[in-house]
């Protein structure tokens, strides 16, 4: 991943190395490194469902733009991880 260009929702400054990018993407999926694909996929799925946009429909706008970019901070640490040389499988 070229660290210049980042999604939107991870909160990593560009300046950090590659192995504290994939510690803290682990931390916003609250795994431990090391974790199996099944239990990341698990971790992931716990957030889209948490924060799901249909589930917070009615909620204030706030919360729905918080709800937003927790989806895009987790989908961008699921990408980390499964980009990362030493990824699970």
């Amino acid at each position: 991943m070229d660290h210049n260009t980042r999604p939107t929702g991870n909160s990593v400054p560009p300046s950090v190395a590659p192995d504290a990018e994939v510690e803290h993407a682990y931390h916003v999926l609250g795994v431990d490194v090391g974790v199996s694909r099944a239990q990341l996929d698990a971790a992931y799925l716990s957030v889209i469902k948490r924060y799901s946009p249909e589930k917070l429909a009615d909620a204030a706008g706030e919360l729905l733009l918080l709800a937003v970019r927790r989806l895009a901070a987790a989908t961008a640490a699921r990408a980390t991880i499964l980009n990362a040389p030493d990824a699970p499988r």
